[in-house]
């Protein structure tokens, strides 16, 4: 048995922590055909852009591996997040048919329905008034749906709706703006929407693994390599993605505001 499938992926995240490029190596070829899968639903099919998008996951693994969670198939699940945020940012699927949920990987309690609605928003960029339309229903019976499933399904996580909500990307504008310095600065509310997307992470874990391309891990080796690059960033980090956050707050809060 190779040395890469005897250590556990907690192990090799706090390696990858200590800038251990080659217990990163291992952890790719341990997850790179999840995250392939997963970037192939995201982007309808494309090959290119997915690559694109598990590349960038990667590279914001490895750039910010000391936030990895601890506990099993955590550091797994923080990948697929990293995938999902990719893949949303660059390239958003924003329709067409999506993978279904398998009955042990939907919240519990849920039915069906709701949990198809779930999905749909985990899989694409959407909003409720688009999630009303594909089931034949007003936006507020839509929402209502949502967040009765969301509390049953999330009870006893000590997940708020809203952040479940915020986490699925279906919180609208003024209410996500709302939250902005809680998410920013890592308050309660942040804790909470980072365990609801490593909740949600389990849909994009059920998709079938796909092998990358065997040009994807030098890609990903020769971005990393750079020198200084990583001890910059790190340093840099809570400020970009707060910087980049705030933009995309403010951005759905004014498209809120102003309508199509």
């Amino acid at each position: 048995m190779r040395k890469s499938e005897t250590l556990s992926l907690d192990t090799l995240a706090v390696r990858i922590a200590q800038a251990d490029r080659k217990a990163f190596r291992m952890f790719f070829a341990r997850t790179a055909p999840k995250a392939y899968g997963l970037a192939l639903q995201l982007v309808a099919g494309d090959p290119a852009t997915a690559q694109r998008v598990v590349a960038q996951a990667y590279a914001d693994t490895w750039q910010t591996a000391g936030q990895f969670r601890t506990g099993p198939q955590d550091p797994l699940c923080a990948l697929m997040v990293r995938v999902r945020d990719a893949a949303r940012a660059g390239a958003p699927r924003t329709g067409g048919p999506v993978p279904p949920v398998p009955a042990d990987v939907g919240l519990p309690g849920v039915g069906a329905v709701r949990n198809a609605l779930i999905a749909r928003a985990y899989w694409t960029v959407t909003d409720y008034a688009t999630l009303a339309r594909d089931a034949a229903v007003d936006a507020e019976t839509a929402r209502g749906w949502v967040q009765d499933a969301l509390r049953t399904g999330l009870a006893g996580a000590d997940i708020p709706v809203a952040a479940a909500e915020y986490a699925l990307g279906l919180l609208p504008g003024p209410e996500a703006a709302a939250l902005a310095d809680d998410v920013l600065f890592g308050g309660p509310v942040g804790d909470a929407i980072d365990r609801a997307a490593h909740r949600f992470a389990r849909i994009g874990l059920a998709v079938p693994a796909v092998d990358p391309p065997e040009t994807l891990w030098p890609r990903i080796d020769s971005a990393i390599a750079a020198p200084g690059g990583r001890a910059l960033w790190t340093a840099l980090w809570p400020y970009a993605a707060g910087a980049a956050l705030a933009v995309v707050i403010l951005w759905m809060a004014q498209g809120a505001l102003l309508g199509p």
